[in-house]
């Protein structure tokens, strides 16, 4: 009777130092970083005109020119802020924390909602502009051009890094400035930004190396 007690009690402390082990190895991650509306929206410049700065980059990596990207004129791309707003909105709201405990699972989840994003906006703007700003057409595992593999996985990564490290890091540094410094610096990247999509519905932002992709990739095999 003795020894199968023994025995019962030998396999619990086994049982509970596995448990130990493996809580130990598994990559546990808790956000719990909030953000105020005006820290948001200094934010959304703040990313879009890092989204800018990384397609002008990826430009001239690939081609070797230096070209203006996106749909506007000023440096700055909009889908690259909201997309960043909404994933620090989303994920550090309760409903996700189940979610980005795990940043494999979080990393899914950006991946796909990016990928989505991207899609309806080029949608959107081939549907008014009658244009395409990118075409991922030569790409593997693309779905009509509009998204592609690559990009989503990049989309992804983007996605964690934003949320992880990059948004409460920016949320810390932002949190300092003055409020009325805030407003006034957000009032007057408001304006130049909304002056910028006005002039843009009536002459959108094109040319080669950004509408015209095909072509300035056919014209740089001829070089």
């Amino acid at each position: 009777m003795k020894n199968v007690f023994e025995k019962e009690i030998v396999g619990e402390n086994i049982l509970t130092e596995s448990l130990k082990i493996r809580k130990k190895y598994v990559f546990d991650v808790e956000v719990n970083e909030k953000y105020d509306t005006l820290t948001l929206a200094v934010m959304f410049f703040c990313f879009a005109f890092a989204g800018w700065i990384i397609e002008v980059f990826w430009m001239f990596l690939k081609q070797g020119v230096i070209v203006n990207r996106g749909t506007l004129i000023g440096p700055w791309l909009p889908i690259y802020g909201f997309s960043c707003i909404f994933i620090l909105k989303l994920f550090t709201s309760d409903k996700c924390k189940r979610i980005t405990r795990n940043p494999l699972t979080t990393f899914l989840a950006i991946m796909i909602l990016c990928s989505v994003a991207e899609y309806i906006t080029s949608l959107l703007l081939e549907a008014v502009y009658g244009l395409r700003w990118w075409d991922y057409s030569n790409e593997l595992f693309n779905i009509n051009g509009r998204v592609c593999l690559e990009n989503s996985v990049l989309f992804g990564l983007g996605g964690c890094l934003c949320l992880y490290i990059i948004g409460p890091a920016l949320n810390k540094v932002i949190q300092k400035i003055p409020k009325k410094t805030k407003v006034m610096m957000l009032s007057f990247l408001i304006c130049i930004f909304v002056m910028d999509n006005m002039f843009c519905v009536v002459h959108p932002h094109t040319g080669v190396g950004i509408t015209e992709n095909k072509i300035f990739i056919n014209a740089l095999k001829l070089l």
